[in-house]
C-alpha cells in the first residue's frame, strides 16, 4: 500500500479491494466499515503522517464508490 500525498489516496492490495466490494454485498454500510477498521488496525502499518482513521476512510470510500 502506498500513500499519494498530493490527493491522500492509498493505493491497496486489489485482493483486498475485492474481499470488501464482496463482503460489501452482505453487509451494512456500517458494518462494512467496522470490518475496514479491524482490518486496518490488526493487519496495516501506518507510515509517517498516516492514521488509521486515513486509512479505513479511504479504503471505505474506495470500496463503496467502486461498488455503485
Amino acid at each position: 500500500m502506498k500513500n499519494n500525498m498530493k490527493n491522500k489516496t492509498y493505493l491497496w492490495n486489489e485482493e483486498t479491494i475485492n474481499y470488501f466490494q464482496f463482503t460489501s454485498s452482505y453487509v451494512s454500510g456500517e458494518d462494512l466499515y467496522e470490518k475496514i477498521q479491524k482490518f486496518v488496525s490488526t493487519d496495516c502499518v501506518l507510515e509517517d503522517g498516516e492514521t488509521e482513521e486515513d486509512l479505513v476512510n479511504d479504503l471505505y470510500k474506495q470500496i463503496t464508490s467502486a461498488h455503485r
